[in-house]
């Protein structure tokens, strides 16, 4: 079955509700101070992006040239995981960790970037503009943070999982009786679940993520019941030196069962199909996941709703500014 329409859940949302849910507030309002954003610049190596990248639990940073002066793009782990399977591990398939140490401590970010010849866009938002705004692009899907931009040039990033923690922090009144239902009775999410076997290696489950463009995968037994979650942050657990590399090659549920040298164990991130919207809202701002897998009591995945679905429900016209 294929997504279920947005179409039908932005009548659940009333223009009314809308306005009055964002009324006065602003991309500055929610966005953080430009003395928190992290970047990393062109000239930096691939260890020293993965190292900011661990080290403020973050999935993309902004990238600065240094010799234009200013910002061109976001780079992610997507980015770094196309680097090495199209450039490293292709070239040599039994590669070991100390040669992968020392391709992540001499490739600068402006050589990676040469190789996977990537078209960097900010998708970009006034500080001034209406949150509404903010929440019609980050609904389009494909469009993960926005760089807010002024006449000074880079003030914030706006992501996804900020908007929707804003959101759920708002009084359970504010939201309405939306909240309150159970998802499986509303038209928010996908039944079109991308799965992997528990016996596929993390490569392969990421090499999934890749090809189907989406944030993650469900991991599933033999019986197709859910044991877990793979997504893109995963390829974090390689270290930021490359060393643990070989974790790649292992089958997922040995990855998500197994405590990894360096990487927490990945969080099952499912509620039961009895969860209502708030109790969806409340597992993705204390746990920070990006998807939730509704199941039955036997584990049958039924759903999986993402941020982006989220946001649908709140936007006027996702995509577009009003």
């Amino acid at each position: 079955m294929a997504t279920l329409q947005h179409e039908q859940s932005v009548k659940l949302v009333d223009e009314k509700f809308r306005e009055k849910l964002c009324h006065g507030v602003f991309v500055s309002d929610i966005s953080p101070q430009l003395n928190q954003i992290v970047s990393v610049s062109m000239d930096e190596t691939l260890e020293k992006l993965l190292d900011k990248l661990l080290q403020y639990n973050i999935t993309s940073l902004p990238l600065l040239d240094k010799e234009k002066q200013n910002y061109v793009g976001f780079i992610d782990l997507f980015d770094i995981f196309k680097f090495l399977v199209d450039e490293v591990l292709p070239s040599n398939k039994n590669i070991s960790e100390n040669e992968v140490v020392d391709i992540f401590s001499k490739h600068d970010l402006r050589s990676v970037l040469n190789k996977l010849q990537k078209d960097f866009k900010f998708h970009t938002i006034r500080p001034d503009a209406p949150l509404q705004d903010a929440i019609n692009l980050l609904s389009a899907g494909g469009i993960y943070r926005l760089a807010v931009y002024s006449e000074i040039g880079l003030e914030s990033v706006l992501s996804q999982s900020r908007l929707v923690r804003w959101l759920t922090n708002r009084p359970e009144k504010e939201l309405g009786s939306l909240t309150s239902q159970r998802v499986m009775s509303l038209p928010i999410g996908s039944e079109n679940v991308i799965k992997v076997n528990q016996n596929s290696s993390l490569i392969d489950a990421l090499m999934t993520i890749r090809n189907k463009n989406i944030s993650g995968v469900a991991v599933v037994d033999e019986k197709d019941k859910l044991i877990g979650n793979v997504s893109m942050s995963d390829i974090k657990s390689i270290g930021s030196k490359g060393e643990f590399i070989k974790v790649l090659n292992i089958p997922c549920k040995e990855f998500i069962m197994s405590k990894i040298e360096g990487h927490p164990v990945p969080r099952l991130v499912s509620l039961k199909d009895t969860a209502t919207l708030y109790d969806v809202l409340e597992m993705m701002k204390n746990t920070h996941v990006h998807r939730v897998y509704i199941v039955s009591n036997d584990n049958t995945i039924k759903r999986v709703i993402t941020l982006t679905d989220i946001l649908k429900l709140f936007a006027t016209s996702p995509g577009l500014l009003k």
